[in-house]
């Protein structure tokens, strides 16, 4: 049909009103032939919000078989409330295939309802935190969603597209029916705690974080950065306590297996270092993490701050505990990293020097005999 045929078909279907709008679109023969059939296929695109270009390009998307038409009336009916989505056209149509075409769908489909971008959605599929449900939606990732309402988070459930309601009982969110869901919401934020929840100390710091913090909606990427980096700290003081304290005991009993007259000779070094023990136990220091990981790692650590202490005390009189913790760590750490790095480079020159024997042409060292 020409193109003045199917204006003349849609007149005898839709209100002068929807014509006018079609007519103003300047829609290709394609479109209109396509519409022409059905009054409300006619009418969802006389009264869009998408741009005709948008229009044309899903169309034409259509006719390469990327979508089918039922993708197409669907995301023209939901242009009728929102074109958020408008914007990621062109990304939308470089990407969909039939390949991905469930969960490409399902992101372009979404940030129409979302202030997710396209990009932000689609890579948060294959990191875990959403996933294409069964009615072209994305949703958060259940396990995900169930570790934040068990934090205590407000999170809101869908019901179909675009009806949304408070979170309260999470079991029928899911299995209700697959009409209800809980979808795309507090990126940033589910994106922090998806990467977090694979630690093996999540439980403990969720417990943790359920202490401190005692309204969950305040809860950002950075205070929960802010928060674990604390519980690290707080955990790790409390191991560093109970291995000074160990060491200490140990060290007790093999001058107690010794000689009697040691056990005096060392009162100086007894009593320092129960207070070192006593020091640890209860007082905060201003370790990093990484501090106190390698106090931790390294082996008598009780005297390693002690033989620290003892010489800071020897050269500047009284120290303070704390410094000469602060100090220890720092010394061991630097140690660590010097190691490190004299490892490594044994390990390219040994790499360099054997690329340098296998290339040809280069003569290989002779082996002298013995007379």
């Amino acid at each position: 049909m020409t193109r003045e045929e199917n204006l003349k078909t849609i007149s005898n279907l839709l209100s002068p009103k929807a014509v006018n709008k079609i007519v103003a679109k300047n829609y290709s023969n394609d479109v209109l032939e396509y519409i022409s059939g059905y009054a409300p296929t006619a009418e969802t695109f006389a009264y869009t919000r998408y741009q005709p270009q948008t229009v044309e390009k899903l169309m034409g998307l259509m006719r390469e078989d990327k979508i089918d038409s039922y993708d197409m009336m669907e995301l023209m009916e939901d242009s009728l409330s929102h074109n958020r989505n408008e914007q990621y056209i062109n990304k939308f149509a470089e990407t969909v295939c039939m390949e991905n075409h469930h969960d490409t769908y399902a992101v372009f489909r979404t940030t129409n309802v979302t202030d997710v971008s396209f990009d932000d959605m689609y890579l948060g599929i294959y990191q875990g935190i959403y996933e294409a449900n069964n009615i072209g939606v994305v949703q958060m990732n259940k396990d995900l969603a169930r570790e934040m309402h068990d934090l205590g988070i407000s999170l809101l459930v869908c019901e179909e597209y675009d009806h949304y309601y408070d979170l309260l009982d999470f079991d029928n969110a899911y299995n209700e029916d697959i009409y209800t869901f809980i979808p795309v919401q507090k990126h940033r934020l589910a994106s922090a705690i998806n990467d977090m929840r694979w630690q093996p100390d999540w439980s403990d710091f969720k417990e943790y974080l359920k202490n401190k913090i005692y309204d969950m909606d305040r809860l950002t990427p950075y205070i929960l950065e802010q928060k674990y980096n604390d519980f690290q700290v707080d955990n790790g003081l409390s191991k560093l306590a109970d291995k000074v304290a160990g060491e200490y005991e140990k060290y007790i009993a093999d001058l107690k297996q010794g000689d009697p007259d040691r056990i005096i000779k060392s009162a100086y070094e007894i009593y320092n270092k129960d207070y070192i023990v006593d020091f640890c136990n209860t007082n905060i220091t201003s370790l990093s993490p990484d501090d106190l990981q390698v106090l931790l790692d390294t082996d008598n650590v009780l005297d390693e701050i002690y033989q620290e202490w003892d010489t800071m005390t020897q050269l500047h009189g009284v120290a303070e505990i704390d410094t000469a913790i602060e100090d220890t760590a720092y010394r061991l750490r630097t140690a660590q990293a010097v190691k490190q790095m004299m490892e490594q480079k044994q390990k390219q020159e040994l790499t360099e020097s054997k690329v340098i024997a296998d290339k040809p042409g280069v003569p290989k060292p002779i082996k002298l005999k013995r007379r």
